[in-house]
């Protein structure tokens, strides 16, 4: 027989029970990746595919990651229906309150929730229309606003990592750090807590980015902070492990935060899609006489929202992430186009400019920071004390945004640590 010759076997081993490669799907897929770009990632690490396995194994009964159209009447009004109703989750939830039709669609498959409806990219673009007009009108207004911004090439990943802080939220306690890489766009961390002013803080942030990847980038950019000045000593110090006659200039590059581009829009987006309606509820708390600014009243905004607000930005990043960057003509020149992950991870154009990290001296550089706890917010007693009177008073462990018995919650928490002080 020549297919016995030719050494073909009687049946292709099923790829579904490739854990490690369903695992990799899983994730491509909820990062709203087409097939022609899984395809392209999978092989970029290893697995070589073809377009027709691929549709298979999505298709498998264990994993039904749909990509398509829905071909029926039926399936189509099935769409439709769920398609509102996860629209109306998401604005409930407050995670989704400013999202257009493409951060919608992106959270909504990070959350798994598309595994059973075809076609859902316009359904959700209808289902807002529907649910939530009057955002939708908003966000056109907001389009037709544009920034003027300098020209700014960048010729690969990790070329440049810009960091800064975002201070929308800070008066009310709750502090944001994050750094951006200039070519792709891709957040690569994003810190929420009470302290992105402290250089021990951040070089922290910086050392966890560098544990969990073992590279680090050419240059990193910021302005001339007092809290930037143990990162910038870290960072020289690992280029410099790789090229010991490396000077400063060609590690670190200090310059105005108004001319740091990339963060600076990034923070902008933020603003409009998390952060500002959390200030402005802040705001309404002070106005009414409820937050005057002291650290009692900072300490019960954090013990009540610190969690909730984590959640929220740190999914926004997420959705960022994989976000389509639409061509722009204008720019189309000198700026890359498609998803920040997919640029950062698997770029098909540009140098890719990251370095091996010297992990002996990356591992001194974090036993110096070691006893710093970037997730703590309130010392464990405090938690302990308000978490007791909030039982006490009968209000839940933890709040939704579109639960209004949080603003209740905190005026009682806050009378109540008043009369206990």
């Amino acid at each position: 027989m020549k297919f016995a010759e030719w050494e073909f076997t009687k049946k292709q081993e099923s790829l579904h029970h490739d854990l490690e490669l369903v695992k990799k799907i899983k994730e491509l897929w909820a990062r709203n990746l087409s097939s022609t770009n899984i395809l392209r990632c999978l092989q970029y690490d290893g697995w070589h595919l073809s377009p027709t396995q691929l549709k298979n194994l999505r298709l498998h009964p264990d994993l039904r990651l749909l990509i398509g159209t829905a071909h029926t009447p039926e399936a189509r009004l099935e769409a439709a229906i769920q398609a509102e109703t996860y629209v109306r989750e998401h604005l409930i939830s407050g995670q989704a309150i400013q999202y257009g039709r493409q951060y919608t669609l992106n959270n909504i498959r990070l959350m798994k929730y598309l595994l059973t409806i075809f076609n859902f990219r316009h359904q959700i673009q209808a289902a807002m229309k529907t649910v939530d007009p009057e955002g939708v009108a908003e966000r056109g207004r907001f389009l037709g606003n544009t920034r003027e911004r300098r020209e700014f090439s960048i010729k690969g990943p990790n070329r440049i990592l810009s960091i800064y802080g975002h201070d929308k939220l800070s008066r009310f306690g709750f502090e944001i750090y994050g750094a951006i890489d200039a070519y792709s766009r891709y957040i690569v961390w994003c810190y929420v807590g009470i302290s992105n002013r402290t250089a021990v803080s951040v070089n922290k942030q910086y050392l966890c980015l560098l544990r969990t990847t073992l590279h680090m980038p050419k240059v990193i950019r910021s302005d001339k902070g007092d809290e930037t000045v143990l990162l910038a000593e870290s960072h020289l110090s690992l280029r410099r492990a790789n090229h010991p006659d490396l000077p400063f200039e060609k590690a670190y590059s200090y310059g105005k935060s108004t001319k740091n581009q990339r963060i600076e829009a990034w923070w902008n987006i933020l603003t409009e899609g998390q952060t500002q309606a959390w200030k402005v509820y802040f705001a309404q708390l002070e106005s009414d006489g409820y937050f005057n600014g002291g650290d009692l009243d900072k300490s019960c905004l954090q013990f009540l929202y610190m969690k909730i607000i984590r959640s929220h930005i740190h999914r926004f990043v997420e959705i960022h992430n994989s976000h389509p960057i639409r061509l722009q003509r204008k720019r189309e020149h000198y700026l890359p186009t498609g998803q920040p992950f997919l640029l950062y991870y698997y770029p098909e154009s540009g140098k890719d400019y990251k370095e091996k990290v010297n992990e002996s001296l990356l591992a001194a550089l974090e036993a110096e920071v070691s006893e710093f706890d970037l997730d703590e917010y309130l010392p464990i007693s405090t938690l302990a004390l308000y978490q007791g009177f909030l039982d006490e008073g009968g209000y839940p462990d933890e709040f939704s945004y579109s639960d209004p018995h949080h603003r209740e919650a905190y005026l009682y928490l806050r009378d109540r640590v008043s009369d206990y002080i």
